[in-house]
């Protein structure tokens, strides 16, 4: 079992009143403390973030090509639109659970704050006009525009 490191004070990060750092060495003598690490997940999530958007991307225009080739060539632009914009909405998913992270653990300042929230309401905006453009309807109208045969089994 791993012992939980000391308290300390001497933070990279200026402190507040009251602030723990905490602080522990790696196996190379290394010191590592929780604004690096937090800094580290912050990284992980925007990192995949912008992966589920290239790599969506790709394969979105993978599959138009496919369907350009087969016999509904009709509809391959319409599901090249569809998968680009879900690959869009699950990357920006991501990239907001990295800015909340980040305001909350790395720089939890009032101007932070503050940028977290106008940057939340743009994805937010940004999302749901890419839902309502690949649904056709506003969210809360969806039920009352599916077809009977849609609803077949959803009871």
């Amino acid at each position: 079992m791993q012992r939980r490191p000391e308290p300390t004070r001497e933070c990279t990060v200026p402190a507040r009143r009251g602030d723990l750092c905490f602080r522990r060495e790696r196996s190379g003598g290394e010191r590592v403390d929780f604004e690096a690490v937090m800094e580290d997940v912050v990284r992980g999530f925007e990192v995949a973030g912008v992966a589920i958007l290239a790599i969506g991307s790709v394969f979105a225009g993978i599959r138009f090509v496919l369907g350009l080739t087969g016999s509904r060539r009709s509809q391959a632009y319409v599901r090249v639109r569809n998968d680009v914009g879900k690959a869009i909405l699950l990357g920006l998913e991501i990239l907001i659970i990295a800015d909340i992270v980040q305001t909350i653990t790395v720089d939890p300042t009032l101007e932070s704050a503050i940028t977290l929230g106008i940057i939340v309401l743009v994805r937010t905006f940004l999302s749901f006009s890419l839902e309502i453009e690949l649904e056709g309807v506003v969210p809360w109208r969806r039920r009352a525009v599916e077809r009977p045969a849609d609803r077949v089994g959803k009871a």
